[in-house]
């Protein structure tokens, strides 16, 4: 029964959020990286929205945080490399070899419920959450090894969530011959 008055921003699920965060950051990356001096320049620079991935040693990476705050209204969070490695949204980054390695990534409270085989929907679907899956198996993954792997955890959380082994068989064959 209350009634709240948002004050700063714009709601969750309007179509031009996502505009206008990608046009703040902009904005403030070009003259925060333009000001800053080429001793703390990150060696990788990298954005989705208002998540960054950066590669530097420590001392930038706290001058940049602190540029980033003292020039805006955000407050910013990091995570560094726990035996190099780091979650990046859904890409699990690798980089104990001298290169990046990527592959899938799941957080450690993923249950693993999808959309069950069973329920009352269209079958494009049921069949749209594998496809989902394997699409994204195969472009993160840096590696045949890592793809074929995720596969298999794929197939394993579908045949959890009612979907028959037949079914998934036929449409991964399908995918790896297309790609």
């Amino acid at each position: 029964g209350k009634l709240y008055l948002q004050t700063e921003g714009v709601s969750m699920g309007c179509p031009l959020g996502p505009i206008f965060a990608d046009y703040y950051m902009c904005n403030l990356e070009n003259k925060i990286l333009d000001d800053v001096n080429n001793d703390f320049k990150p060696s990788v620079y990298a954005r989705y929205v208002d998540d960054i991935f950066i590669v530097s040693d420590g001392n930038c990476l706290q001058k940049l945080k602190e540029s980033f705050e003292n020039n805006s209204v955000l407050k910013l969070t990091f995570e560094q490399c726990i035996d190099k490695k780091l979650p990046f949204l859904d890409i699990l980054i690798d980089c104990s070899k001298g290169g990046f390695i990527t592959s899938v990534y799941r957080k450690p409270t993923d249950s693993g419920v999808c959309l069950n085989a069973n329920s009352e929907c269209p079958f494009r679907y049921k069949k749209s959450v594998l496809i989902g899956f394997l699409k994204r198996a195969y472009k993160v993954s840096s590696n045949w090894d890592l793809s074929n792997l995720e596969i298999k955890r794929i197939r394993q959380i579908l045949i959890n969530n009612g979907y028959s082994n037949r079914f998934l068989d036929d449409e991964i064959k399908k995918f790896l011959n297309n790609v």
